[in-house]
């Protein structure tokens, strides 16, 4: 009997086996990326080698052999991709403080910072500095209100260091992001950046065109922000050109705390809804030229002109790399509308996913792609499932089945996202379902029109009457984030890479699984939540260069010892609302969030030290822990055990390129 079941649940998977071959490809690739050390390109290859002499001597005869040799080719190709980004991209980057420098470049691009606006600058000269160890772009924040353009050569007086470290593993690996980005440092600007009339930077026409485009985005941005109002203009600058720095900060925070930023990051969702609304415009109006009809087939006609509206959207918006990433998907959905087939299955998904992860492998570890590809392949997986079961006509049965699929829609999203959410960020939005039930209906029907109308007249100066719709639709949607911001659920319990793992298999299968066996999926589920559930908390963390951080009843607490001299991001496992606590003048006794759990630093040491104890009883005796700082050479996260033990997890150095020599990866438990 189980023999039988067991090949009924392989003829009924048959076809779908090859959908994790993208899978794969993206695991290569993250592989490459969390390696403590940097690999040679003997080792790379090697999987692809395998891959081949295997089919060469034919031994995809063998059952299942032939899908083996697919998954290795796949996780060589997305190692190699990887590695090949890596030395691509290779540019010079500071690995230490070089303190006030003046700097001259061309001002490529403002972003959205807490602290002022983030000027990304493509630098030609960095003053004591040669032209081999100026980087190629630096950020830094100005605090005053920038009055320049992207594609103007600006001059700034700035404190300039290396891109800040991850105190631990696991988070934000922003050192990794700005070698990718070819960001060599960061800083903030002393007074304000000036323009000047000269750029030394020998860019071709692509260059060129690319700081004219530029200039029109943050052109296209300030007269959007204008027209659209004042309280919704910076987010309707932020929806239409990915220019965030208009927009005001708390805004940006009840956003995200209602699980609404998705409508921030120029996405999946903008882009389907750009070439949806032209598509849906362009087949109506074909439709009514019978000339025109009989000739080309309006749907093919349509999907042309939805592609052109996307590729447009693209440039406009900046081409960040969640646009790039929905641009490709959009390409593949429309592009098979030309050629009469589905726009949105799992197969379509899978090419949108491969071309990503080969064009942009190391994105594959990112929040980003990982939340936007699975609940893409939830809502693709769900879709197939319900859309044999549609019956009836009517208004009213119609009107039920659109209200019942957003909210089933944002269900199936909010689910496949929220391990991700979880793992990333330490924190799940628990009213984002509800958020997005009730933004859904007006970013379709009022938002999304009233962009497209003011695209299409754009050229013809009648757009201020639709970015004045747009505005008050985006208005509404902030007073539904702030009513649903209150319900965000931040300081869980860290996730663990194996519990991580678990979710993602159990996601893979729901996804890969055919009909009813899917329900096995619930199985890695199950195994995934309780390996969550039964992971330690955390009490202190202590990065290389003696950055503390304690978990106290009220939250946790940044303790300032002697040596704070180091810049670090601040784990994501710890709240937002970080407070400060100075312990370099006298010693500190201060209380963790276990009650029977003492710190106690001490400035009279070198450095400093600490003293964990716990009146939980092992063996008849009291637990103490003795720290000295001045001996930890690498990061070190205290956590406690059920039982009451302490332990400490210790981490090893890495020799990756995006590392400095003081920066740490990696995770080695002792």
């Amino acid at each position: 009997m189980l023999r039988a079941l067991f090949t009924r649940f392989l003829d009924d998977n048959a076809l779908r086996w090859t959908l994790a071959a993208p899978l794969c490809m993206a695991f290569g690739a993250a592989v490459y990326l969390e390696l403590p050390y940097e690999p040679d390109w003997l080792f790379v290859t090697i999987p692809i080698l395998v891959s081949i002499i295997a089919g060469c001597f034919k031994l995809n005869r063998i059952p299942f052999a032939d899908l083996l040799i697919i998954f290795v080719f796949a996780f060589g190709a997305g190692f190699s991709a990887a590695k090949l980004k890596c030395d691509l991209v290779k540019s010079p980057m500071l690995d230490s403080d070089v303190g006030i420098v003046r700097i001259e470049g061309v001002l490529t691009s403002i972003e959205h910072g807490a602290k002022g606006n983030r000027l990304r600058i493509r630098a030609s000269a960095i003053s004591g500095m040669t032209r081999q160890e100026t980087p190629r772009y630096v950020r830094v924040t100005q605090r005053r209100p920038s009055r320049l353009d992207p594609g103007r050569p600006i001059r700034c007086l700035a404190m300039l260091a290396p891109p800040p470290y991850s105190a631990l593993p696991g988070d934000f690996n922003f050192p990794r992001q700005a070698y990718f980005q070819q960001l060599g440092g960061v800083g903030f600007v002393l007074g304000e950046c000036q323009p000047i009339s000269f750029d030394l930077t020998q860019r071709g026409w692509l260059g060129k065109f690319q700081d004219h485009l530029g200039a029109l985005r943050r052109k296209i941005a300030l007269h959007v922000s204008a027209a659209s109002g004042e309280k919704s203009g910076g987010m309707v600058a932020a929806m239409i050109s990915g220019d965030r720095s208009l927009m005001p900060a708390d805004q940006v925070e009840v956003l995200r705390a209602s699980g609404l930023a998705h409508l921030l990051a120029i996405s999946g969702l903008h882009m389907g809804l750009a070439g949806g609304v032209f598509f849906w415009g362009a087949l109506r109006l074909l439709t009514l030229v019978e000339p025109l009809a009989l000739r080309w087939p309006p749907p093919r006609v349509a999907a042309c002109f939805a592609l052109a509206a996307c590729t447009a959207y693209l440039l406009i918006s900046g081409a960040s790399v969640a646009t790039q990433r929905a641009y490709i998907m959009a390409v593949i959905a429309f592009s098979a509308k030309v050629f009469d087939q589905p726009a949105l299955s799992l197969r379509s998904l899978a090419i949108a996913m491969v071309l990503v992860t080969l064009v942009q492998p190391e994105t594959v570890v990112s929040p980003g792609y990982q939340m936007s590809f699975a609940a893409t392949a939830a809502l693709i997986a769900v879709y197939e499932t319900t859309q044999k079961r549609k019956t009836g006509s009517g208004v009213v049965i119609r009107g039920w089945r659109f209200f019942w699929g957003i909210a089933f829609a944002s269900l199936t999203a909010s689910l496949a996202t929220a391990p991700f959410a979880a793992f990333h960020f330490n924190r799940v939005a628990s009213l984002s379902i509800p958020a997005n039930i009730l933004t859904t209906p007006i970013i379709s029907f009022w938002a999304a029109p009233s962009a497209a109308l003011a695209g299409v007249t754009f050229p013809f100066g009648g757009e201020e009457i639709f970015l004045k719709s747009l505005g008050k639709a985006l208005e509404v949607i902030l007073m539904i984030a702030t009513l649903m911001s209150s319900g965000e659920g931040g300081d869980l319990r860290p996730m663990g890479t194996m519990a991580f793992a678990g979710f993602i298999v159990a996601t893979s299968c729901f996804v890969i699984l055919n009909g009813r066996w899917r329900w096995l999926s619930s199985i890695p589920m199950a195994v995934a939540s309780i390996a969550w559930l039964a992971s330690p908390l955390p009490i202190a963390i202590v990065d290389a260069h003696r950055q503390v951080y304690v978990h106290s009843p009220d939250g946790w607490i940044h303790i300032k010892t002697i040596e704070n001299t180091k810049k670090s991001l601040p784990p994501l496992q710890i709240s937002d609302d970080l407070t400060e606590h100075d312990c370099r003048i006298e010693a500190c006794n201060i209380q963790l969030k276990q009650a029977s759990l003492h710190i106690r630093t001490d400035p009279n040491l070198p450095f400093a030290a600490a003293i964990i104890d716990t009146d939980q009883q092992s063996s008849g005796t009291l637990i103490k822990h003795h720290l000295n700082f001045q001996d930890i050479n690498h990061p070190v996260r205290i956590v406690v055990s059920r039982n009451g033990k302490i332990e400490r997890q210790s981490l090893h150095p890495s020799s990756r390129p995006w590392f400095s020599t003081n920066s740490r990866a990696g995770i080695n438990h002792e």
